[in-house]
C-alpha cells in the first residue's frame, strides 16, 4: 500500500480581484481517497499582482495517507479573496470538522471509493460553518482533481492548477496553485 501525500506548494498572482490593492488568497475543501479525508483551509495570504507566496498555515502537507492501490485520490479546492475578518482563533478545530463532514458524507454513499471529487466539496463547505461567511467572500476558482492510485508515478508530481475570472477591466483576476503528489 504506497504512501500519498499531497502538498501545498505556492500561489502566484498575476491579476488581484481587489482593484485596489493585494487579495487575501486562501483555499478551502477536502482530499479523500473514499477512507481517509483530510480537510484543507488555509489562512489568508496577501499577495499582489506579479507575486508568489508560498502557504503559510494551513498550507504544506493537507494529505498524508497509506492508500490502497485501487482506490481514487480525490483533490477538491475552492480559493477565495477574503472580503470579510474571520475568527481565525479555531483554525485547526475547523481543519478537523472539514475532514471529519467528508468523511461522514462519504460513509452515506453506495461506494465511496469511486465517489467524484465534486462529491467532497459540498461535504466540506457544510463543515465550515462559523469562521466563514462565503457569501460575503469572493469566490475565485474551483478545483476538482481525480489521480488513480495506481497511476501515480512513484517520486513527486507537480500540479498546477491555473484559473481567471472576471471581466472587463474592473475585478478580473488570474491566479495558479502549485501543489506536489507524492508517492512514496
Amino acid at each position: 500500500m504506497p504512501r500519498i501525500r499531497v502538498v501545498l506548494q505556492d500561489v502566484t498572482c498575476y491579476d488581484t480581484e481587489d482593484v485596489t490593492g493585494a487579495d487575501e488568497f486562501y483555499l478551502t475543501g477536502a482530499v479523500s481517497d473514499g477512507g481517509n479525508s483530510a480537510g484543507v483551509l488555509t489562512r489568508p495570504i496577501s499577495v499582489n499582482d506579479k507575486q508568489t507566496k508560498a502557504f503559510g498555515i494551513g498550507g504544506g502537507t493537507i494529505f498524508d495517507a497509506d492508500v490502497p492501490e485501487n482506490r481514487i485520490l480525490k483533490v477538491a479546492l475552492i480559493a477565495f479573496d477574503e472580503d470579510s475578518n474571520k475568527d481565525w482563533s479555531k483554525h485547526g478545530e475547523v481543519v478537523t470538522k472539514i475532514g471529519q463532514a467528508v468523511s461522514s458524507g462519504l460513509a452515506t454513499i453506495p461506494n465511496p471509493y469511486t465517489a467524484a471529487a465534486g462529491t467532497i466539496l459540498p461535504f466540506a463547505i457544510s463543515a465550515i460553518g462559523g469562521i466563514m461567511s462565503l457569501d460575503q467572500d469572493d469566490e475565485l476558482g474551483q478545483h476538482l482533481r481525480e489521480f488513480p492510485v495506481w497511476a501515480i508515478p512513484n517520486g513527486e508530481s507537480l500540479q498546477i492548477w491555473g484559473f481567471k475570472g472576471g471581466g472587463g477591466w474592473y475585478s478580473s483576476w488570474r491566479y495558479a496553485v502549485r501543489y506536489r503528489v507524492i508517492r512514496g
